[in-house]
């Protein structure tokens, strides 16, 4: 029953939604916009209650035609006789008794979009408790007439004299429709005010209509004067001409396609890209946004009936257009503003640059060209043909994507592998690297200030506040954190014959290769990669010829890990439910399709129309607590249990945006910093949002190394904590340090970099030695004595360190090379004078 009611009435609140959204921005007032609401239905409605009365009339026709001939047949016979006769008139005139249903048509046309109407106001949150004239809350009863409602009453009165004046209405169609009045009056007696005003405007607006119809009855016109009829206009002479060339297969080819590319296609292509982010599968996602493609559809066939029929061929030519540009921008003009981390690009400078102006131009004239092309050489049919191919390539991409193996999950492991993933050894030295996923360097300064026990509770650590990250995104970085600064960016590109991605996995396939060498068990615990990126043996074993029964592979499953941390923390369990992210998703489609000069006022800095107000919901809630519960989890996983040295590799999103824990709770809400909006506004230098869920993290790894104190393997463990960057510009101490936003070169490379050695004890200190995050394994390697393609890093004061700022390669950047901005900071991080950029 969801499923019937979300392709059916579903679209049709959606649509009572947007075009009451649309009348509320316009007028601001509630009432206002419900009339205004009320206008756009009855101009909506006048085509299709034009075809309600031509099929009324043609009931009544044949009904006038038949009812003698039936009265005579009934006075004639009786029994089988009058029924072989009665049946023979039928079959004579083609009818059967249920076509009488068709004098109700006009009514039945009403119901569905009375209950979209109805459902849409019923849950309307914005109009809960707003008044207006006697009327206290418009979501409830008006109760005008001393507890009795009003608006119902006044509704009947303007149904029932609609009815008395309507032209044609026989006693029979009278007496239905005073019934369906009296019906209408027993059901919504009860309904909201908003409902009311709304509906009874409607009947308002009809009884007008058929007022009019009376009084201007049809009378005998001059012929003389129906000869000189006037002259077409132009524009009607080449709609006749355009008539005739298949625009009818035109306009609804390019309302499929446009409606697929928005709903299907580039949904997909944003699934595919994170999986792992969305929580459900594609299907489920995509089944969340059937809808609003619905909602689509029906809001073209709309538009196509009440369009005249002269100006539909330049319906069709507009629709066409839209299409066209919406697939050019989506799939060949795609410019490049950066990767999507959540919910914000990372090059939203692009989105003001003017060399966009030239694609909006190429765009225009391709489009123009293209739609002239097909007009002038007849070939509109096959245009439309093109546009199907284009659909059935949108739904075989979704198809293949849905039941293609997400190659970064790996299988559930047994009981046993699933102890020596979390296993430590008591004898042995091990290493725990935990990645901390956009973590701001800088705020450890804060934590230590307002939480002073953190220097006892992470005993034995260095902190390297001067911590260089060798990107801003995670897809530039994350290597480098494997691998070393062989496979920072620069390095990468000097080996343009092998593909990004094959140079990722080969840097995740350092340190298993060292460390399985000397006898230790690698475990990489989490995805760790970029985007769709392969994550398991099968992928990375290619690159290590070590031992492969020493790696291995853990994900935490989600539903299993949700349910154990919310009985941990008393939050009641109950079946997931579908996630609310659909007008988030529809508008990065709608961003993806739409012309450069748009894009800017779409992504509205990270806010995406308001839409990603959305990802505050149940699904996104339980996300962060899966987040939350990797980390709180991994003292009741971890165990002494382990015969051989080990490599943990952990990496955790939960410090990645969004953030919705609250300062000092595990729970998360929708809004843990109230006093701004959204989760992207710093204040004193800092998003508060991001910072609270950094230190929960860091409480959290506190625990586990609590217990790895109580169980012996704490000092005989070397630990870096990590990050592959930070956010933005939210580290105060950089942006202090260097005099402000503008005065940054790069934003978001403010990196964590915390690092206990093997039998380090005394409360945490703070070193002052350059470092990169590109440090991390040759830290890690210089337990088993150094490991092969990893020069240890000089730490001194004249130690050049990189960073670049660039995207995930897309349509405008090669496949095997990065396409980045370099920079060289020869000394500290917090000096202006230290950056230089690099030649590319």
């Amino acid at each position: 029953m969801s499923f019937i009611y979300s392709i059916t009435l579903y679209p049709l609140e959606l649509l009572y939604k947007y075009a009451y959204l649309l009348c509320l921005q316009i007028s601001h007032n509630y009432v206002a916009a419900l009339l205004c609401l009320s206008v756009l239905s009855t101009l909506i409605f006048h085509p299709l209650k034009a075809m309600a009365a031509k099929s009324q009339a043609r009931e009544r026709h044949i009904q006038e035609i038949m009812d003698p001939q039936l009265k005579r047949i009934k006075d004639e016979s009786t029994g089988a006789e009058r029924h072989r006769r009665i049946t023979g008139l039928y079959k004579r005139y083609a009818y059967h008794p249920i076509m009488a249903l068709r004098s109700t048509f006009g009514v039945m046309l009403q119901v569905p979009f009375l209950f979209g109407a109805y459902t849409m106001l019923s849950t309307f949150e914005p109009i809960k408790g707003q008044s207006f004239w006697h009327i206290t809350d418009l979501s409830q009863p008006d109760a005008l007439l001393g507890g009795i409602n009003l608006l119902p009453v006044l509704m009947t009165a303007f149904n029932l004299a609609a009815v008395f004046i309507t032209l044609n209405f026989t006693r029979k169609d009278r007496i239905q429709a005073i019934i369906i009045a009296l019906l209408f009056l027993l059901l919504l007696y009860t309904a909201p005010a908003a409902l009311l005003i709304y509906w009874t405007s409607n009947n308002f607006f009809m009884l007008l209509e058929n007022v009019y119809a009376f009084v201007k009855r049809p009378a005998s016109r001059p012929k003389a004067l129906e000869a000189t009829a006037p002259r077409a206009p132009w524009f009607m002479k080449v709609s006749q001409k355009l008539t005739a060339k298949g625009y009818v297969s035109l306009y609804f080819s390019a309302l499929l396609a446009l409606a697929m590319l928005l709903c299907l296609f580039a949904p997909a292509a944003i699934y595919v890209s994170d999986q792992t982010y969305f929580g459900n599968t594609l299907l489920t996602t995509l089944g969340q946004l059937l809808p609003y493609a619905i909602t689509m559809l029906l809001a073209g066939l709309v538009l196509w009936l009440i369009t005249p029929h002269g100006l539909r061929p330049w319906l069709t030519v507009a629709m066409s257009f839209a299409c066209l540009a919406a697939l050019l921008n989506a799939l060949v003009f795609t410019g490049n503003y950066g990767d999507l981390d959540g919910v914000v690009l990372h090059a939203p400078e692009q989105l003001h640059n003017p060399m966009g102006l030239l694609r909006d131009a190429a765009v225009l004239l391709i489009c123009l060209a293209l739609l002239g092309l097909a007009y002038a050489m007849s070939l509109v049919k096959k245009l439309a043909t093109l546009l199907q191919l284009v659909v059935a390539g949108f739904i075989v991409f979704a198809v293949v994507s849905n039941f293609s193996e997400d190659s970064t999950a790996t299988a559930e492991l047994s009981a046993v592998e699933q102890v020596n993933v979390f296993a430590f050894s008591k004898e042995k030295p091990n290493v725990l690297i935990v990645v901390m996923d956009m973590f701001t360097g800088g705020h450890m300064e804060d934590m230590l200030r307002d939480q002073p026990d953190l220097y006892q509770k992470l005993a034995g650590f260095v902190w390297y506040p001067d911590t260089l990250a060798t990107s801003k995104s995670t897809f530039l970085s994350c290597a480098s954190i494997y691998g070393g600064p062989g496979y920072r960016p620069a390095m990468m590109n000097q080996r343009p014959g092998m593909s990004l991605k094959a140079k990722l996995l080969e840097s995740t396939a350092v340190l298993p290769r060292n460390f399985g060498n000397q006898g230790f068990v690698t475990s990489y615990i989490q995805r760790g990669l970029s985007g769709n990126m392969p994550w398991n043996l099968q992928t990375i074993s290619s690159y290590n010829p070590g031992p492969a029964e020493r790696l291995l592979f853990y994900n935490f499953p989600f539903t299993k890990t949700l349910a154990q941390w919310k009985e941990r923390l008393g939050i009641s369990h109950k079946e997931l439910a579908l996630t609310n992210l659909t007008n988030y998703l529809l508008t990065v489609a709608i961003f993806r399709g739409a012309p450069h000069c748009l894009k800017g006022a779409i992504y509205e800095d990270g806010n995406w129309l308001g839409t990603a107000k959305l990802m505050t919901n149940e699904r996104v809630l339980d996300k962060v607590l899966y987040q939350t519960a990797m980390l709180g989890l991994l003292p009741e996983l971890a165990n002494t249990e382990s015969p051989n040295g080990t490599l943990k590799v952990l990496w955790t999103n939960l410090t990645h945006y969004p953030w919705h824990l609250q300062e000092h709770s595990l729970e998360p809400v929708n809004d843990p910093y109230p006093a701004t909006e959204g989760q992207l506004t710093l204040v004193n230098g800092i998003v508060p949002e991001h910072y609270y869920t950094e230190k929960h993290a860091i409480n959290l790894l506190a625990n586990l190394f609590a217990w790895m104190r109580a169980n012996q393997v704490y000092d005989n463990t070397k630990i870096i904590l990590v990050s592959d960057h930070g956010y933005s510009e939210d580290s105060r101490m950089l942006m202090e340090a260097l005099g402000g936003e503008d005065k940054m070169p790069i934003k978001g490379i403010h990196a964590l970099l915390m690092v206990k050695d093997l039998h380090a004890q005394g409360p945490l200190t703070i070193s002052s030695d350059f470092m990169a995050i590109e440090d991390v394994p040759a830290l890690a390697c210089a337990v088993i004595g150094g490991c092969d393609v990893i020069t240890p890093p000089v730490i001194n004061k004249q130690r050049p360190r990189h960073t670049a700022q660039g995207n995930v390669p897309g349509d405008d950047q090669p496949e095997n090379t990065f396409d980045f901005t370099g920079f060289a900071v020869k000394g500290s991080i917090f000096k202006l004078d230290s950056w230089q950029r690099e030649k590319p």
